[in-house]
């Protein structure tokens, strides 16, 4: 039985090593199985998300949305900045809590610090410290800048003009149809900066590769202009969707907004500072 045990402790080892940790170590991205694993962990988080305000007796409204949808944004730029870490100073243990699973766990724990702390005061206060981290984050990205030099600023003015005016366009013409409401802007905005970071990165800067696996098959099958087309349609469509379901459930349209802002706004502001670091 010892000897058993042991055979399957070592097959458990190597399996969690070959999936989990070396893609981070390689950097090689996903693959099915960690995959699979992330989404249902997300899954769960969202419904954990609600039991943890309700339990905390934070209302979940739009007001709790604008908060903290700004996380995105930090976790972007925190990706971004320990790409550019790596790139010159080679894997430090600290890598494992900047990048997927642990950069999520990293900022559900700034969130709920905040929640457990000020539930009087959450809106403001959580709004507060997102600001405060994403500038001393840009002052970060500042002087690494300022370190290796800019680059790829073409591609990244055409990575925010594409985003911006078609985004935000869209935005708008669902707005004045009363599709939308304004917590859908980033939404919108999100996706589509995820999608043409991801096109203009993989189609005009030598040396960039898609990481995820259902966006490398999409890619490899077709366009990498495919991609931010399919993202903006299906990030309009869950805004339709969300918007007629909102009064039957308005605590879960609001989760659900945020989670869909988090897993476009994040990886597009990464992506997009990432070509301006040139890593």
């Amino acid at each position: 039985m010892v000897k058993n045990d042991y055979h399957v402790n070592i097959l458990m080892e190597d399996f969690i090593y070959t999936y989990f940790i070396k893609p981070i170590i390689t950097g090689e991205g996903y693959n099915p199985v960690n995959t699979i694993t992330y989404a249902i962990g997300f899954l769960l988080a969202m419904f954990l998300t609600r039991k943890v305000f309700e339990k905390l007796e934070i209302e979940i409204n739009e007001k709790w949305f604008n908060a903290i949808f700004l996380i995105a944004i930090v976790g972007g730029l925190l990706r971004a900045a320990e790409d550019w870490v790596t790139s010159r100073y080679g894997v430090l243990p600290t890598r494992f809590l900047f990048v997927t699973p642990g950069v999520y766990f990293l900022l559900a724990g700034i969130v709920l610090l905040v929640a457990y702390r000020e539930r009087e005061e959450f809106y403001e206060k959580m709004e507060k410290v997102n600001k405060g981290l994403i500038l001393v984050l840009g002052f970060a990205i500042l002087s690494m800048i300022l370190t290796t030099g800019v680059h790829n600023v073409g591609q990244v003015l055409l990575i925010v003009v594409l985003t911006f005016s078609i985004g935000e366009g869209l935005f708008r013409l669902m707005k004045a149809k009363k599709l939308a409401q304004n917590g859908d802007r980033w939404l919108i905005i999100g996706q589509s900066l995820d999608g043409f970071a991801t096109a203009i990165a993989l189609s005009m800067v030598p040396g960039y590769f898609e990481q995820h696996v259902v966006t490398n098959a999409l890619i490899s099958s077709t366009n990498p202009f495919v991609y931010p087309i399919v993202k903006i349609i299906i990030a309009l469509l869950f805004v339709y969707m969300v918007n007629k379901w909102k009064n039957e459930n308005a605590k879960w349209s609001w989760i659900l907004r945020l989670f869909v802002v988090i897993i476009g706004l994040g990886p597009g502001t990464r992506d997009t500072i990432r070509l301006l670091l040139g890593v």
